[in-house]
């Protein structure tokens, strides 16, 4: 008797999306209980391609037991057939599809497999959020991980712009400044005085506008989208009560 478990996409999928995530390239990771990897065809039609990549990874498991079977999809359900009593147990993550210009369909999936069926899945998730790091602070290099070159662009050159004036700025204000101060003549010491005012204004306009870019580059960093990645947990934290003759508590049980 065979069995082969498959679990249904991620809801929150994006077949056909213009970025293609970043596990596509190529991704395999070996957990404690679990396999996760990219299997790959093409064919005429989408279900076409993805009933083929489903047949590599069902082979890759046969040729990994020295068993063999074969496997069909239907109506979206995952059957297996052969004289070799075998259980799979698998789930796709996330699924990517691209439409060549011949009008074939190339379906990447990145699928999560047990090495036993008893076993269970390693918690894993999919995002095209990216994690909390140190590249939030910088303008414009959270965007560029995200593949948005233009993005990424136009805030550096702003930013850079930005420093540019307010450094300009303010020498030239304090040069005026002190020229107001070193003359006797009225009239210079005023035309002094109004430059420098127009100087600290240019300043603070720069000032301001570093800061939107900053905050703007802040907040996209933190909620705009980019390419789905792929994470998997590497750590575990459990309490776990326990009782004995000399009383009763909480065990804290950390998994790495």
């Amino acid at each position: 008797m065979f069995g082969l478990l498959y679990g249904g996409l991620l809801s929150a999928q994006q077949t056909g999306s213009s970025l293609e995530p970043d596990w596509v390239s190529g991704t395999f990771i070996e957990r404690a209980n679990s396999y996760i990897e990219v299997v790959r065809a093409t064919a005429s039609s989408q279900d076409d391609a993805r009933t083929k990549a489903l047949q590599q990874l069902v082979e890759r498991r046969s040729l990994a037991t020295g068993t063999h079977y074969d496997v069909q999809v239907s109506g979206g359900q995952v059957q297996v057939s052969g004289r070799d009593a075998l259980t799979v147990k698998a789930r796709v993550i996330d699924e990517y599809s691209r439409r060549d210009s011949r009008g074939q369909w190339t379906v990447s999936l990145l699928v999560q497999t047990c090495k036993n069926p008893m076993l269970d899945y390693e918690p894993v998730h999919v995002s095209d959020r990216q994690p909390f790091s140190y590249k939030w602070f910088i303008p414009g290099t959270t965007q560029l991980a995200k593949r948005q070159k233009g993005k990424s662009a136009a805030m550096i050159a702003t930013e850079v712009a930005m420093v540019a004036g307010i450094v300009a700025a303010e020498g030239m204000r304090q040069t005026y400044t002190a020229r107001a101060a070193s003359t006797h003549n009225a009239n210079l010491r005023v035309q002094n005085t109004n430059n420098a005012n127009t100087c600290a204004t240019i300043r603070n306009v720069c000032i301001a506008s570093a800061a939107a870019v900053y905050l703007w580059s802040f907040i996209d960093a933190a909620v705009g989208k980019g390419p789905r990645h792929l994470t998997v947990a590497s750590a575990e934290m459990n309490l776990v009560p326990w009782v004995s003759g000399d009383g009763a508590g909480l065990a804290l049980n950390f998994k790495l």
